[in-house]
């Protein structure tokens, strides 16, 4: 995956689950007090993108933050763990991404969710192999 790709992927979750999927549901509850959410889940990014830029200057390699875990640490099972959870988070990430998707599809066109579901995870899937064939040089 390049950098332009990884960008676009990052970006888009964000904006397509994060920011248009929740903002609603996050408005009804806190009411007129969703900045200060907003507010603070800014305050967490930025601090995590600082950590993660300080970290990744001084240990520029692939595997982020199972990498940086293992220097600092040098226990392999730790390591695993936080690779672990990294690939959880990216789960949680696609799973808030493809609820937003099949509550918008469906009240727009209707059908069942489970539908809507299984429609935006193939659709999901047959860009990623088809991207992956074109990279290798397959497709």
């Amino acid at each position: 995956m390049g950098l332009f790709a990884l960008v676009v992927y990052g970006v888009g979750d964000m904006v397509g689950s994060g920011i248009y999927g929740t903002v609603g549901k996050a408005a009804g509850v806190l009411g007129n007090a969703v900045w200060l959410a907003f507010a603070a889940a800014m305050v967490a990014a930025v601090l995590t993108g600082l950590s993660y830029a300080c970290l990744a200057s001084r240990y520029p390699r692939a595997a982020g933050a199972a990498y940086v875990t293992h220097r600092a640490f040098g226990f392999a099972y730790l390591s695993y763990l936080i690779g672990l959870t990294i690939t959880a988070s990216g789960l949680t990430s696609m799973a808030a991404s493809t609820n937003v998707f099949a509550d918008t599809l469906g009240a727009m066109i209707g059908g069942p969710w489970i539908v809507m579901v299984l429609a935006f995870l193939g659709l999901m899937t047959f860009v990623n192999f088809w991207a992956c064939g074109n990279r290798c040089g397959r497709i």
